[in-house]
């Protein structure tokens, strides 16, 4: 309950849990908390959506090192036009993010270059490397670091 009743059994604003709902939801590797509210007011019902990618915009001088190397499914997934992708490294070194098509054919690299170590995010615009807006449909984009790579699996939908 959010506020105190108004007397008279009428309610004024109080909000009661219906439903709760956590995981993944929308695909994109990052928690979810969803859950519905309802009141007795017929115009007060509401959903709040919540996520949390365990990300800060904090800076402290101690750096809290990732355990390993990874990358995140890109969300939203499917995109129009942009998608952004999420990724962590445990140890300095060159990395690089490139976007294949179905054929195997590079599209686009969206970096390649040296980082220390860190979790970082990028976004993409849907564009290859001739900055030409590339064709609904499904595409390959490949991290890797040194000997070690992942490859995931997207949907550009327009």
């Amino acid at each position: 309950d959010t506020t105190d009743d108004g007397g008279f059994g009428l309610d004024q604003g109080k909000v009661r849990v219906a439903k709760v709902f956590a995981g993944d939801l929308d695909n994109d590797e990052i928690g979810d908390l969803v859950f519905s509210s309802a009141s007795f007011a017929a115009d007060k019902p509401h959903i709040f959506f919540l996520e949390h990618s365990g990300i800060l915009n904090v800076e402290f001088e101690e750096k809290t090192i990732p355990g390993q190397m990874t990358i995140f499914q890109n969300y939203p997934n499917p995109f129009n036009p942009t998608t952004k992708f999420i990724y962590t490294i445990n140890s300095p070194g060159r990395v690089s993010l490139k976007i294949y098509n179905v054929m195997g054919k590079l599209v686009r690299t969206i970096f390649q270059e040296y980082k220390e170590e860190g979790t970082f995010k990028v976004d993409w615009n849907g564009l290859d490397d001739n900055q030409q807006s590339i064709s609904s449909g499904i595409y390959f984009y490949r991290f890797s670091m040194e000997e070690k790579s992942y490859t995931k699996k997207m949907i550009l939908s327009k």
